[in-house]
């Protein structure tokens, strides 16, 4: 089965950004968690920037979700308070690792 992969990334303006915009993205991880069509959630991080990544069983479920659930509204809030903030998507066979994860990121982010 093909896998849909959404990692988006973050790097916070400082330490009051991380705040305000933090309790919103862990909801955000919760509510996606309990979608049945999400397979995994989770955040992570390397160095100064923050991963979001999530794993949906198909394209439509993903969507759906990032419309409502309060996503939304964390992705305009993290365009206000983020240094950097990107998205990327793609389809894969199993859940990537962190580090898979995080070189596909840069891959795509290259190519852009």
């Amino acid at each position: 089965m093909r896998l849909v992969v959404a990692l988006g990334v973050m790097q916070p303006r400082g330490f009051r950004a991380l705040f305000r915009i933090f309790p919103g993205t862990y909801r955000a991880l919760r509510s996606a968690r309990w979608q049945d069509a999400c397979v995994a959630a989770q955040i992570f991080r390397r160095g100064r920037l923050y991963y979001a990544m999530s794993v949906w069983e198909e394209w439509g479920e993903m969507r759906d979700w990032a419309r409502r659930d309060g996503h939304g509204a964390v992705a305009r809030l993290a365009e206000t308070q983020m240094v950097r903030f990107r998205n990327h998507s793609w389809e894969t066979d199993e859940v990537p690792s962190r580090e898979e994860a995080r070189r596909r990121w840069a891959e795509i982010e290259a190519a852009a």
